[in-house]
């Protein structure tokens, strides 16, 4: 075989590609209106949910937990080094409390978080949220609920600063005034008119009204509270909303409700605390006069040859001996008894670190 014939078959191989290629691609062309129809139904649905997806920013906060229970003693150590009392093991511990249905509730109570306000960008839309655009500080209006109510949405569209238009899901509209209490299937309530209104005129302005019981399971859900590592003392919350400040006034208001219940229970114990330690030393002091008599030392006068000096200083000591039996005696009560709704007592006064730090992990399990 010569050059020739070899450059004439590879000629031949070469052709019989391309021939194979356009009668592949003759084969799909004939089928262009339905990729161009493709092609346009993927565009329009990406513009649109680009156009309605929410925005959503993710808050986050860190808080400090003071090791306040752990000992510097070589028990403490024995006890951390087998798992006990451990720094992490109290976090989790805060965790729980932070995350609990009493401190999530008295966020929602206080915000109102069952109550929420959005604007419609298309009145088109009726009973979507796709369409609405999530407002909080910026609501022009403020629902005030005066008697117990039933989740509803309600619709408003601000006329003048005196007057709003409700408008019914039947597309019913109904002229009313501001301030001025009505009854609806949501319930007795009313609508205040708030500063910087007048932007909002004409436009409507949906409002939520949910059940509280449920709005408080879901941000036990939604609030993230994790330890940031496993040797630290903090923990990292966090938040998705899709109004920025919201979410920073409700961690902001999670984490005050935390230190004020923490400094709550504090001067509960510290009261109960002050009263059990009035009642022992009352007890004490009986005690001792009981104790002067029976050793004929009521009357110092007549003991001229003790000194006043050491009788005020063993008497001291007698009081402080006393006390701490007695404190010891309320602990022993206390833990003997089967059911006990009252903090622990306090060990104020008892020198011995591992009775104090028993009783403070005592506390801890309790909270």
């Amino acid at each position: 075989m010569t050059n020739q014939d070899k450059f004439q078959t590879y000629n031949y191989t070469s052709r019989k590609s391309e021939l194979s290629l356009l009668a592949i691609f003759n084969k799909y062309i004939f089928h262009w209106p339905l990729f161009l129809i493709f092609i346009v139904i993927t565009m329009s649905l990406g513009i649109i949910a680009t156009k309605f997806k929410k925005p959503s920013f993710e808050i986050k906060a860190t808080i400090a937990i003071k090791d306040s229970n752990k000992a510097p003693d070589a028990k403490s150590q024995v006890f951390d080094a087998i798992g006990i009392n451990t720094p992490s093991q109290i976090i989790e511990n805060e965790i729980k409390v932070l995350k609990s249905r009493e401190l999530v509730s008295k966020v929602v109570r206080e915000m109102e978080l069952w109550i929420s306000y959005a604007q419609k960008k298309d009145i088109i839309f009726k009973n979507d949220n796709l369409s609405s655009t999530a407002l909080y500080s910026e609501s022009p209006v403020k629902l005030v609920t005066t008697a117990p109510v039933s989740p509803e949405q309600l619709t408003v569209s601000i006329i003048d600063d005196e007057n709003f238009n409700l408008l019914s899901k039947s597309g019913d509209i109904k002229k009313l005034r501001f301030n001025s209490n009505y009854k609806t299937l949501l319930g007795s309530w009313k609508l205040l008119r708030l500063n910087d209104y007048k932007q909002y005129i004409g436009k409507p302005i949906q409002i939520n009204v949910a059940d509280p019981e449920d709005v408080i399971l879901s941000y036990q859900k939604t609030i993230n509270a994790n330890l940031s590592d496993k040797l630290g003392t903090s923990i990292d919350l966090s938040i998705s909303e899709e109004n920025a400040k919201k979410g920073r006034d409700i961690l902001n208001s999670l984490i005050k409700n935390y230190y004020n219940s923490a400094s709550s229970e504090k001067n509960k114990d510290l009261k109960n605390t002050l009263d059990f330690l009035d009642q022992r030393n009352a007890s004490a002091e009986r005690g001792i006069e009981g104790f002067k008599s029976s050793k004929g030392m009521t009357d110092i006068s007549s003991k001229s040859k003790i000194s006043l000096e050491n009788l005020q200083s063993n008497d001291a000591k007698l009081n402080e001996i006393n006390i701490q039996l007695n404190v010891i005696e309320g602990i022993e009560n206390y833990l003997n008894k089967k059911q006990n709704g009252n903090s622990v007592p306090s060990t104020i006064g008892i020198n011995d670190l591992a009775l104090n730090n028993a009783i403070s992990n005592l506390t801890t399990l309790q909270l």
